[in-house]
C-alpha cells in the first residue's frame, strides 16, 4: 500500500440497534463491560470508485451479568480512499478498524445517554474491553 494513502470516514447508517438493560442495576455502577465485534469488508466494482463499505457489528455487555446491559449494533461505515488499491487489508486494519471502534463507542454513549445514562460506556483506548 502506498503510504500516502488515506481512508476517511464519509457517512455512518445504522441498521439495527438492540438495548437491554436493568436500569437499577446500571445506576449502581461499578459495572465492567466488554466489547465484541466483526467487520466484513465490500471494496467497489466499479474501478473509478475509489470508496469501501465495512458492515460492522458489534456487541456490547457487562461482564458481571448480561441483564445489566446488553447491546448489539450494526452499522455500515462507508470511506472514501485516494486511490484504487489491490490489497485493502493494511489500509482497513490501520486506518478503518481503529475509526469504526472510537464511532462505534461514541454512537453507545450517544444512545445510553439518549436513554438517561451518560458516560456509561468509556473509550479507553488502552483498554478496548472497557
Amino acid at each position: 500500500m502506498n503510504k500516502d494513502v488515506h481512508a476517511i470516514l464519509k457517512s455512518t447508517v445504522v441498521n439495527a440497534v438492540s438495548i437491554n438493560l436493568d436500569p437499577d442495576k446500571l445506576r449502581q455502577g461499578n459495572i465492567t463491560l466488554s466489547a465484541e465485534g466483526k467487520s466484513e469488508l465490500r471494496v467497489p466494482k466499479e474501478d473509478d470508485d475509489l470508496s469501501i463499505l465495512l458492515v460492522s457489528s458489534m456487541e456490547i455487555k457487562s461482564q458481571e451479568d448480561e441483564d445489566i446491559l446488553h447491546a448489539s449494533f450494526v452499522v455500515n461505515f462507508f470511506f472514501s480512499i485516494d486511490e484504487k488499491l489491490d490489497n485493502y487489508d493494511e489500509i482497513v486494519t490501520k486506518q478503518c478498524l481503529p475509526t469504526i471502534r472510537t464511532e462505534t463507542k461514541e454512537l453507545a454513549n450517544k444512545f445510553l445517554r439518549d436513554m438517561g445514562f451518560p458516560g456509561v460506556f468509556k473509550a479507553d483506548e488502552q483498554n478496548d474491553s472497557k
